[in-house]
């Protein structure tokens, strides 16, 4: 997990490709963190802010984690970019 972390984390090519987003927010599923698994999203969220399936991935993860407030907030930021 770490590796991806720094991966997501940098500017290298690829870092926010969906299948790294992926595979990282469900590396943290395994490890019962679904938090950080939406930090994930959120991030890659507000590096490109137009992105809806972003923010929807965020919702689904704050969901899971118990997190209504948050998982409201996303879910609002989805459905303004046409995701909701």
């Amino acid at each position: 997990v770490d590796v991806l972390v720094g991966l997501v984390g940098s500017h290298a090519p690829g870092a926010r490709e969906p299948v790294v987003l992926r595979t990282l927010a469900e590396s943290y599923g395994l490890l019962r963190q679904p938090a950080e698994a939406a930090a994930v999203y959120v991030a890659a969220a507000e590096s490109d802010p137009r992105n809806a399936e972003w923010a929807r991935e965020a919702v689904l993860w704050y969901e899971r984690a118990g997190d209504a407030k948050h998982a409201a907030e996303w879910a609002t930021r989805a459905e303004m970019l046409g995701g909701g």
